[in-house]
């Protein structure tokens, strides 16, 4: 077989040398080449508003429970391309916007895997709604802290935090929104609903006269006197609290979002 070298030599530069044709061309005596069971990707291609993504299915398939079991079903139409396998036939993405399943895919399929990434807000967001919509476990768990390094107010962890099931971060938030000197901005109560904010001052009243009594025993039992009720010798109660106003999850009387 012809292995031959050439030899390239610049006007004004070293030479070196480059494989012949025949040395990139398979060897016709060896049998067909089989292909890797990891390194040989399938690709899915999507379309998103008007826009194709062409990538490979094993990230799809391998992280979300929602992806393997669709591939699992049957095609459906004999003789047919599955859904994803083309251009021509793409799997249409209702309902997702465009930049939202780029920021993604930067997650899921990073172009550069050693370097840190870094996304807008609104990536973040984009991300977190994606992965917890189709159940991408690993890429919610990176989506949660990335969005919490990002500035947010109170409204957006109460807002987020119920959305996609953060629920570390509902019991600070209406802590802070009940707790603090003033009542709810306009812009706040349009945001949160104006039952949800009627009922925010229920819960401050509760939260101002169980502190008042917690407090008020406190000063009665280091003073030696007996006016306190023994079952008032404990903390304010948030999560009690909350939950009597809001229910058990703090979610009713919240609008859609």
């Amino acid at each position: 077989m012809d292995h031959t070298v050439v030899i390239d030599q610049d006007e004004d530069g070293p030479s070196h040398e480059r494989p012949s044709s025949s040395m990139l061309r398979l060897d016709p005596e060896a049998d067909v080449a089989d292909t890797d069971p990891i390194y040989y990707f399938s690709l899915l291609v999507f379309l998103v508003k008007g826009r194709l993504f062409k990538v490979p299915r094993i990230f799809f398939e391998t992280q979300s429970a929602i992806f393997k079991n669709m591939f699992m079903l049957p095609n459906g139409v004999e003789n047919h391309d599955p859904e994803g396998s083309s251009d021509a036939n793409p799997i249409h993405l209702e309902g997702v916007k465009r930049k939202d399943f780029a920021a993604f895919l930067k997650l899921l399929i990073p172009l550069n895997p050693l370097d840190p990434i870094h996304l807008e807000k609104e990536e973040w967001i984009g991300a977190l709604e994606i992965s917890t919509m189709w159940e991408f476990k690993r890429i919610r768990e990176t989506a949660i802290p990335g969005l919490d390094s990002q500035t947010m107010d109170v409204t957006e962890r109460i807002i987020f935090g119920h959305k996609y099931g953060i629920h570390e971060w509902i019991l600070p938030a209406y802590i802070e929104l009940a707790t603090r000197k003033t009542a709810p901005t306009i812009e706040e109560v349009n945001r949160l609903g104006l039952v949800f904010s009627l009922k925010l001052f229920e819960a401050r009243e509760k939260i101002i006269n169980a502190t008042a009594l917690a407090r008020g025993f406190k000063e009665g039992r280091d003073g030696g006197s007996n006016f306190w009720p023994h079952e008032l010798e404990r903390e304010v109660s948030y999560t009690e609290i909350f939950a009597s106003v809001f229910g058990k999850d703090f979610g009713d009387f919240l609008p859609s979002f």
